[in-house]
């Protein structure tokens, strides 16, 4: 009962740090929030009932909370120009406009319950074009955004060259003695190494085109209306900032197009074409014409990329004793390192198919 108290006194003084009356009538906690500490919080005000999204930003994650909601700020301002009428998240602003306010040690921000269902697991095909359909207008509204005004949120995130390089210092560094366990998967994730750099390679030669990008892009940051068939909103714009449309498209792909429904079924680490060739249809009616001929030419080869370079993050983090990815079990982010390194090498054996369905919807 004290705890809820407690809670009750935060949850108050964060929304009057909003200038939000009312008063609370409930509040819960999602089941899929893994970074950010959230509730969702019912008031009462005149009669009327609101809802809300309270959130304390997980520093350790986003050591600059202001950079993330500066970004943020200019890239909603942005949505809401080009399509007035478009639902876009609205985070509130305190008495001297600033998104953010101090509270319990954390800072928080609150931004409108916006009525939805989200999709969890493995997509159907329709509502997986529907998300290639909402990232990809996402994407193509920002395409005139330039990326230089926003900040680097994660600095390197998608920079798999570096992923590889300290997949390297941890096989070589070892620290628990974990590298003698693992020389297969080390083996396996080095023989894909060059075609997993090869999107960064090339927009560090200026080949690719930075462009404002999502960089989370699973289907379950999609907001669906409440019959869960047409999207409503992209959320989670967190890491929003400069980077390769195609990491978006390829990392949508690897969450979505999984045949595996568990980390331990290996064996079932497939790509699934309907669901592959759905998304593409959605992303590529809203990307095809804004996108470069260097792009065009390279977005077969995201979705290896993506899961390659995930499979690097999981098996570094193992050799260096779990620090980033909190494991459910020993052993666990190496459970998962093999699961993406299976699914990687499936698609690249597919990239011709993968490629055939690219170019089956450009424009």
């Amino acid at each position: 009962m004290y705890e809820v108290l407690i809670m009750h006194a935060l949850l108050s003084s964060i929304l009057s740090a909003f200038s939000i009356p009312g008063e609370i009538l409930t509040y819960d906690t999602p089941s899929d929030g893994n970074i950010n500490k959230t509730y969702r919080v019912s008031l009462r005000h005149n009669g009327e009932v609101r809802r809300y999204v309270v959130q304390g930003i997980n520093q350790y994650v986003f050591p600059r909370p202001d950079h993330v909601m500066e970004n943020i700020r200019l890239v909603t301002a942005h949505l809401r120009k080009k399509e007035p009428e478009r639902t876009v998240l609205h985070f509130y602003e305190t008495a001297d406009g600033a998104l953010l306010t101090a509270a319990g040690g954390e800072v928080w921000r609150v931004c409108d319950l916006i009525p939805s269902v989200t999709h969890s697991g493995r997509p159907s095909p329709m509502a997986a074009e529907q998300a290639g359909t909402a990232f990809g207008h996402f994407g193509m509204l920002l395409s005139d955004l330039d990326p230089k005004g926003l900040h680097e949120i994660i600095p390197g995130f998608h920079d798999t060259v570096s992923r590889y390089q300290a997949l390297h210092h941890a096989a070589a560094a070892d620290p628990l003695g974990r590298a003698a366990e693992v020389q297969e998967e080390l083996q396996r994730l080095l023989a894909l190494e060059e075609v997993a750099c090869t999107l960064t390679r090339l927009q560090q030669q200026g080949a690719l085109p930075l462009r404002v990008t999502h960089n989370d892009t699973k289907i379950s940051n999609i907001l669906f209306d409440p019959t869960g068939e047409h999207p409503v909103a992209v959320i989670d714009l967190d890491t929003v900032m400069p980077g390769l449309l195609a990491h978006d498209y390829g990392d949508a792909i690897r969450s979505a197009a999984n045949q595996s429904a568990a980390e331990d079924d290996l064996r079932g680490a497939r790509m699934d074409e309907r669901i592959l060739e759905a998304f593409t249809a959605g992303f590529l009616r809203e990307t095809g014409t804004v996108l470069s001929a260097m792009e065009r030419e390279t977005l077969y080869l995201a979705p290896i990329v993506m899961t390659a370079e995930t499979a690097v993050r999981f098996l570094s983090d193992y050799l260096m004793g779990d620090p980033y990815f909190r494991p459910r079990y020993p052993g666990h982010n190496l459970q998962r390192a093999r699961m993406q390194m299976r699914l990687a090498e499936d698609l690249f054996a597919r990239r011709a198919e993968i490629a055939a369905i690219i170019r089956k919807y450009l424009p």
